[in-house]
């Protein structure tokens, strides 16, 4: 089996017949060497946490993809070419914690919100409840979407570009933490909420 994305993300493409499009993100982690890669088409996103000095920090954030404001780039019919995707490559070290997660999350929490809900969790040199850190990120992201005073990140993209959107932003919230372990064991856990 592969362990690029990039080959994952054109093989899934070439496979695919159905109509319709969608942002993708795919992430792989060696089983190997501490190596985490990434292709990324869209405005989902991932963030690497680490524990250094004593506190956690968000140690990499990779950059949504998109063409202009609110049109991201997507796969699919009529859409963009996977080779179009960027690609990453981290190193990564036992016990930091990943966060992937679609636009829901990162339109209405913001890096330092984000760290908060991971903080407890980051570091503990040990396995975490990564299915629980995914529940928490969605539901105070689900509940930030639907509070019309809520200066949002995607609030304050659009009045950076001109628009006027008020509060959080209604959409789906697809959330995914895994936590690097060596040996690798099954630290993936999902949660996906509609708005």
């Amino acid at each position: 089996m592969t362990k690029d994305p990039q080959e994952l993300l054109e093989r899934a493409a070439r496979k695919t017949h159905e109509i319709g499009s969608s942002t993708c993100i795919i992430l792989t982690l060696d089983p190997e060497k501490p190596v985490l890669r990434a292709a990324n088409l869209g405005d989902s996103a991932y963030m690497i946490f680490r524990r250094h000095a004593g506190t956690c920090h968000a140690v990499y954030r990779s950059e949504q993809r998109s063409h202009s404001f609110h049109f991201p780039m997507q796969i699919g019919t009529n859409g963009d070419s996977p080779s179009d995707a960027h690609c990453f490559e981290q190193h990564v070290e036992p016990y930091d914690i990943i966060v992937v997660a679609s636009d829901g999350l990162f339109d209405n929490m913001d890096t330092d919100q984000i760290e908060i809900i991971v903080s407890p969790y980051c570091g503990r040199h040990a396995e975490v409840d990564t299915g629980l850190i995914a529940k928490q990120l969605a539901k105070a992201a689900r509940r930030l979407s639907k509070d019309h005073t809520y200066d949002s990140p995607f609030a304050k993209r659009a009045a950076s570009e001109g628009y006027t959107f008020p509060g959080g932003k209604r959409d789906d919230i697809t959330v995914v933490v895994a936590q690097v372990l060596f040996p690798p064991s099954e630290p993936v856990s999902y949660t996906h909420l509609r708005a």
